[in-house]
């Protein structure tokens, strides 16, 4: 706990009322239960639970929609809401598959996505836990250590389906030595390491391992080049914030599926990498570009960069 945390759990407590939940990832729910007096969705005590999918799916998703609702119902319900599905449907993959499918709609969308799947009864029964009405304030919490917790991905993104086909594998003798993990998910899943840039001349920044060449007047990218395992590769896609713009660019060429992202304020540069399944995720959207439109998210409390830590808190609408 550092003085980031100190003025945000000062800030919760201060600014929002006294029942309202915080969502975050399980790492930070005891602080926030014991130190801001907030109740959680998610702490240490859940990790086992469908809760780790569901928040995970919320971080990764690129959809605002299916994210904001998902938080909205792990805060209706808490962890109660997984035993009152199952009165309603079964939570096999088909079910799973169900519950994606009508979060990512509003209410009426998805009553009219149920019509000819479930009964009038059962319809009714499962969209008051999956859109029920909340009428407590919903905060989502996010650092940017959060970019380098692996299980948030692994959890997202989290592929029923291949998973399956895995047990199934496995089963067969076809698949010993490789866990069910490695089979769905690539070496390169997640965000590397921050790295401080040099502005060696007008535009250009060497980020350690990344090369960036900027013109200013134009707000273009020109190039980047990464250097990995003694090679030159070209990125995918490019998304930046510089001196307050947002700046973004696909590169055609591309010679790695890597995503650079890139920020200049000021007297602060850095550039960093992630996999390509992570760059429109919400985790990405609130903490480094916030000033993108975020429709569902509205940004309250940010605390500066400091001790390599920042903290961003938004209010769910």
């Amino acid at each position: 706990i550092n003085d980031n945390f100190i003025a945000v759990f000062n800030y919760l407590q201060k600014n929002t009322s006294t029942n309202s939940f915080v969502s975050s990832w399980w790492d930070y729910g005891y602080p926030l239960q014991a130190l801001a007096q907030r109740e959680v969705i998610f702490n240490g005590g859940l990790q086992n639970t469908p809760a780790a999918y569901w928040v995970g799916k919320a971080f990764t998703t690129s959809d605002q929609d299916l994210s904001r609702n998902i938080f909205n119902m792990l805060a209706c319900e808490n962890d109660a809401y997984l035993s009152k599905i199952k009165n309603v449907l079964n939570y096999d993959l088909q079910g799973v598959q169900l519950l994606e499918q009508i979060l990512s709609l509003n209410k009426s969308q998805a009553k009219v996505f149920l019509g000819e799947k479930l009964t009038p009864s059962q319809i009714d029964a499962l969209l008051e836990l999956t859109h029920c009405e909340l009428k407590r304030e919903n905060y989502v919490l996010i650092t940017n250590k959060m970019l380098y917790f692996d299980s948030i991905y692994k959890f997202g993104l989290w592929n029923f389906s291949k998973a399956e086909q895995c047990l199934n594998l496995k089963q067969a003798g076809k698949l010993k030595e490789e866990s069910c993990d490695e089979f769905m998910f690539s070496d390169q899943l997640g965000f590397s390491l921050w790295q401080e840039c040099k502005n060696i001349t007008v535009g250009v920044y060497d980020c350690h391992n990344i090369k960036i060449n900027y013109e200013p007047s134009k707000m273009q990218i020109k190039n980047i080049t990464i250097y990995q395992n003694n090679t030159i590769n070209i990125p995918h896609y490019f998304k930046g914030r510089i001196n307050g713009k947002f700046v973004e660019k696909e590169f055609l060429n591309y010679s790695s599926d890597l995503v650079v992202y890139f920020f200049a304020e000021g007297n602060t540069t850095y550039a960093f990498t992630s996999s390509p399944e992570l760059k429109d995720s919400i985790l990405v959207k609130l903490f480094l570009f916030s000033e993108q439109k975020l429709v569902n998210f509205q940004k309250v409390y940010a605390t500066p960069f400091r001790y390599w830590n920042k903290i961003v808190v938004y209010r769910l609408k």
